[in-house]
């Protein structure tokens, strides 16, 4: 009983629950071109600075891994990036089947992640601007661009930038999952009250 009088506290007139976040508006033009602006500037800036070659031991041992999946049909190596990696070492050898060379394997990776990187910047825009506001989004975006980490990820290929891109898309889309089925999680008041509190912009 006790549980079913603190849902009806819960709920609204309407049956819908209360303390939900504020449905985010729809992006204005200004934003869209601000956004494709980055994305673009993001891809030409790394591409200035992508390296030629594998930037690590780690992506030249993959793509030995990935060449030899290419030509005698199973893994030779069993090593670690098999069980870390599996997904990025099968597109390395699924490249390599569709006809590239394997001297230009490392070169077509390391754009691949120049590009992944820049369009990086859309999930996250989106996620943080659902969460708080434009200009809190842009100003992450901002500081996650100059991040070392992120910044050496987008200059060579390595699985980390690919696999923190989905899981950015991941956490967008279960955001907007929770707020459109009228799900609220229980730590978001809270964390609602925190950011009305401590926030700066």
């Amino acid at each position: 009983m006790e549980i079913l009088a603190k849902r009806r506290l819960e709920t609204n007139n309407n049956g819908k629950l209360n303390n939900l976040p504020v449905q985010p508006k729809r992006l204005e033009k200004r934003e869209l071109i601000i956004l494709a602006g980055c994305v673009i500037l993001s891809i030409f800036v790394h591409g200035f600075f992508v390296m030629d070659g594998f930037g690590e031991p780690d992506a030249a041992r993959m793509a030995v891994q990935a060449a030899g999946w290419h030509q005698m049909g199973r893994i030779p190596i069993l090593s670690y990036p098999v069980r870390v990696s599996p997904l990025y070492l099968h597109t390395m050898k699924a490249v390599l089947d569709f006809g590239c060379p394997l001297h230009r394997l490392a070169n077509l990776m390391n754009w691949a992640n120049v590009i992944i990187g820049g369009l990086t910047l859309i999930p996250l825009y989106l996620l943080w601007r659902y969460l708080s506001t434009p200009k809190a989004a842009a100003i992450g975006c901002l500081l996650y661009s100059f991040t070392p980490t992120f910044w050496h990820a987008s200059n060579y290929a390595m699985p980390n930038l690919p696999s923190f891109a989905f899981f950015v898309c991941a956490l967008l889309l279960f955001a907007m999952s929770l707020r459109h089925s009228g799900v609220r999680s229980p730590l978001w008041p809270p964390a609602r009250q925190s950011w009305q509190r401590w926030r700066w912009v």
